[in-house]
């Protein structure tokens, strides 16, 4: 019998020289073999070490790479600190079953603010979470909690199905915007509502209050109907998080077979934000008004809302009092008070709707009619009438005013 374990050699081997010889390098080889074994699984462990295993840890980790917001990272802390990790953990070596509902809350809140963070701990933790796909799936709902609104998304599948049997395909316009909503919490069927709330079924007195629902709205374009397909209670998003909604929007629209060709929002400076994120460049020098589809790759304009830029320039010139136009000019809030104030002395109308509460516009900054009524052409004519017909002398010097309300009302006619 050959020997070439340990096991196979006795203490009779011992008495010959060459056997041994044979037993000290078997010996040595297997203690090399092993050696290198309990090395490889040191530097496995090392390497197991550094990954990711405490939730701050993470969370840590991707505000480093800039995958998550310090809002956003706050939030995750509050809602699955302790056990949700730990599940994560044990989940990364399972191939099958149910997700957990901390999992899945998990799931959707990272992917609500970042989905480049979601695919890092999706990598990082073996595929222990679902893909992308199924979590746009799970953001649809249909008893009308927060998030995608299954049975709009739905008729517009129908929708498209029905145009596409007449050779047409349907064309809208997406339409996002923010609204206030009173800091509260209630109970609903047994539910608090008025926290935070991305569709994740979660209730903690920790989570921030929300102050705005993030709206999201669908206009054809080729038709005449407008449907609302998602909603969401927010305590404020950077343009980051805004963006990663946008295109969870723009897939959702795109598997339904509809084709969104523009999208609207409020001329705010985070929209301004949005836009670039999304490939954009919304800037006076190089502007580029359109992003790439992230599906599709088609172009994609983006249109400022006119109503609520009118509204900015309004209350802009009312807060500021004075500005001035390309030509050094100064354009002077103080002409419209004085108009308003003539037409009280004199008891008539300038052939304007010009009163009171248009001056105290800071009652009623949401009103459009009122910034509409005040950068008009009927304010323009009776400035210039009284400046240059009337030759009234406190409204000497008024033409910038005159040419920047003139301007403001043709664009908005333009654009409204």
């Amino acid at each position: 019998k050959r020997k070439h374990y340990l096991g196979d050699f006795d203490d009779d081997d011992m008495n010959s020289p060459t056997k041994a010889r044979k037993l000290l390098y078997n010996a040595q080889s297997q203690q090399k073999k092993w050696k290198m074994k309990i090395k490889n699984a040191e530097r496995k462990t090392k390497r197991l070490e550094k990954k990711l295993f405490t939730l701050t840890e993470m969370l840590s980790d991707l505000k480093k790479k800039r995958l998550a917001a310090e809002p956003a990272a706050n939030v995750l802390k509050t809602m699955f600190d302790g056990p949700a990790l730990e599940m994560l953990l044990r989940a990364s070596g399972l191939k099958k079953g149910k997700y957990a509902p901390e999992l899945k809350s998990f799931s959707l809140t990272l992917h609500f603010y970042s989905k480049k963070a979601y695919v890092y701990v999706r990598k990082v933790f073996k595929t222990c979470l679902t893909h992308t796909s199924t979590v746009k799936k799970w953001y649809q709902v249909v008893d009308g909690s927060p998030g995608f609104t299954k049975e709009a998304l739905e008729v517009l599948k129908c929708k498209a199905v029905e145009a596409s049997q007449r050779n047409r395909q349907i064309v809208c316009c997406l339409i996002i915007d923010e609204m206030s909503i009173r800091r509260q919490t209630e109970l609903d069927n047994g539910k608090l509502c008025g926290y935070v709330d991305y569709e994740t079924d979660l209730e903690s007195p920790e989570l921030p209050i929300s102050n705005n629902a993030l709206t999201f709205m669908v206009n054809a374009v080729n038709g005449n109907w407008k449907i609302p397909i998602a909603y969401f209670l927010i305590d404020g998003l950077n343009a980051i998080e805004r963006t990663n909604l946008i295109k969870i929007a723009l897939e959702c629209l795109h598997e339904t077979g509809i084709k969104v060709v523009a999208l609207t929002f409020d001329g705010l400076l985070c929209n301004f934000n949005v836009g670039n994120e999304l490939g954009a460049r919304l800037e006076a020098v190089n502007l580029k008004s359109t992003f790439p589809h992230p599906i599709t790759g088609e172009d994609v304009c983006i249109s400022l809302d006119p109503c609520h830029c009118l509204k900015l320039v309004c209350n802009t010139l009312g807060s500021k009092g004075s500005m001035f136009d390309a030509n050094n000019q100064i354009i002077d809030w103080s002409n419209v008070v004085k108009l308003e104030k003539f037409q009280q002395d004199e008891g008539l109308l300038a052939a304007t709707k010009i009163r009171n509460r248009h001056i105290q516009w800071y009652n009623e900054k949401m009103k459009v009619k009122l910034a509409a009524q005040t950068l008009s052409e009927s304010v323009a004519n009776a400035l210039d009438w009284l400046a240059n017909d009337v030759k009234k002398a406190e409204f000497k010097g008024c033409d910038a005013t005159v040419r920047f309300i003139r301007l403001f009302d043709k664009l908005f006619d333009s654009l409204n």
